[in-house]
């Protein structure tokens, strides 16, 4: 608590004021985690964060909007790197928001255990810190200026990623990767530090609980083993027996009058396994969609269907998404079932996006209109594709 409070005083987060009369002063809170490393350690922080609910919008703040990086476009750029030959390195911004200056007038009280002053003082904020509606915000624009001022371009079809003819720099919230040669990586991550505090982390090997193997220059491999691994010992599932498909073909079966099933615990196995899906693992896609569906109403026969869903990840645990020095033009696949669902008889659209032999955008959808034929539902399920591939190729192009 001392180590956090010494650095938001230390980046001067706030000034000690007498409270003015009819102002909404938002209240702070301690927040404690216990963080798990790479290497398996923990680390034990504290963080004061302001109780952002208590704002009003309009006096508190305004905008609140801030864009993430997509992930098809971290695959893209792991599949871009092997193409060239180019270094991939993590950066990490130590307290991203509080590099960024609050544009509103905001009131909040002193943080317990290191009030100072009168009983009635409280801080006025000069710094987006953590719990405000508008930090995310504030700190993106603060990072596109400062990534516009190296003489970076900003991606339009990705506002979170920046390029020039040398690096390309993707960012999601602090966790950068920065993709180039290691001279101009170095020289990226040396322009900033001078403006930044940063935490250097090498060559890119867990971004986002994505785990990245470069075993040589023109191989990258990713996969989600360590966070599988944490998902099944938390629902028990560590030492279960794997199966080989992550769906049951009787799964509709199961009747809607089975035993209700805890819906907590029901939400953040989905979660988690929605999570891995889009991440890493498209062949469980449809699965999880369609465990998802019945997050409102979940009962034991569903629950078999996530648990079975969890034995297959522990059966292909090993299985990664490889992108190797070859062919880097996209390679695109689609397909559709017809009327497979015995319910609203609606197709389910499906596409695989391929670049350097590896699938680097994916999607299992359930079609919004009831198709009339085979081939209509392969032509839904192409423009479903062709949507993707436009935003690629624009993508790609600059």
């Amino acid at each position: 608590m001392k180590l956090e409070i010494e650095n938001l005083k230390k980046n001067q987060t706030w000034e000690v004021v007498r409270k003015p009369k009819n102002v909404n002063v938002i209240g702070s809170r301690w927040v404690f985690s216990l963080r798990k490393k790479d290497d398996g350690t923990f680390k034990y922080k504290a963080r004061l964060v302001a109780q952002g609910f208590h704002q009003v919008y309009g006096i508190d703040f305004w905008d609140s909007y801030s864009p993430v990086m997509r992930r098809a476009s971290f695959r893209i750029l792991m599949a871009l790197s092997v193409d060239r030959g180019w270094e991939v390195d993590h950066v990490d911004v130590v307290g991203a928001y509080l590099n960024s200056t609050l544009k509103e007038i905001v009131y909040m009280r002193q943080p317990e255990l290191f009030e100072e002053g009168n009983a009635d003082d409280v801080c006025l904020l000069l710094k987006s810190i953590y719990g405000l509606h508008q930090s995310g915000k504030d700190w993106n624009d603060t990072i596109t200026f400062i990534f516009v001022s190296f003489g970076l371009k900003q991606c339009t079809k990705d506002p979170c990623v920046f390029f020039n003819d040398r690096i390309i720099v993707a960012i999601y919230v602090d966790d950068m990767i920065i993709c180039g040669t290691r001279k101009d990586v170095n020289d990226c991550k040396r322009q900033l530090s001078q403006r930044l505090n940063v935490k250097d982390l090498g060559p890119v090997s867990n971004f986002l609980g994505i785990n990245v193997d470069r075993p040589n220059g023109y191989v990258i491999k990713i996969h989600q083993e360590n966070y599988v691994n944490e998902t099944l010992k938390t629902f028990g599932m560590l030492d279960c027996k794997g199966c080989v498909t992550p769906r049951d073909p009787n799964y509709n079966n199961f009747l809607d009058g089975d035993k209700p099933f805890d819906e907590i615990q029901y939400k953040a196995a989905v979660g988690r396994l929605q999570y891995i899906a889009t991440c890493t693992r498209p062949d469980i896609v449809f699965s999880t969609n369609q465990v998802s569906k019945f997050c409102h109403c979940p009962t034991k026969g569903r629950w078999l269907e996530v648990m079975r869903i969890m034995r297959y990840l522990k059966h292909t645990i090993k299985y990664r998404l490889t992108y190797e020095k070859s062919e880097v033009d996209p390679v695109i696949y689609s397909d559709s079932d017809f009327a497979n669902d015995v319910h609203d008889s609606k197709s389910v659209a499906g596409y695989v996006i391929m670049m350097s032999k590896g699938a680097v955008s994916w999607k299992s959808k359930k079609q919004d209109i009831v198709a009339t034929s085979t081939n209509e539902a392969e032509y839904i399920a192409l423009y479903e594709c062709s949507k993707e591939v436009i935003w690629m190729r624009e993508f790609l192009s600059e």
